[in-house]
């Protein structure tokens, strides 16, 4: 039997980085109803698109904001 059910997408932003590198930017809806932020990177290794994504869940968004904007002081 299959899942009808799908993971929305609420917002999405590709950001273009050099020839090789993407990276987005998206808000989604788990099957479940929780908004969660995944950022992913596509990349052009060998030939062949590679990605990676992390998935940060609403509930834990203050944490890892505080912790992005205190990594970004160290740019």
């Amino acid at each position: 039997m299959e899942s009808t059910t799908q993971i929305q997408t609420l917002y999405s932003r590709r950001i273009p980085a050099g020839m090789n590198r993407t990276y987005f930017i998206d808000v989604r809806l788990s099957e479940k109803g929780n908004k969660y932020l995944a950022i992913s990177e596509s990349r052009l290794t060998e030939g062949a698109w590679k990605s990676n994504r992390i998935n940060v869940f609403s509930d834990h968004i203050g944490e890892w904001q505080s912790g992005l904007h205190e990594a970004l002081e160290h740019l």
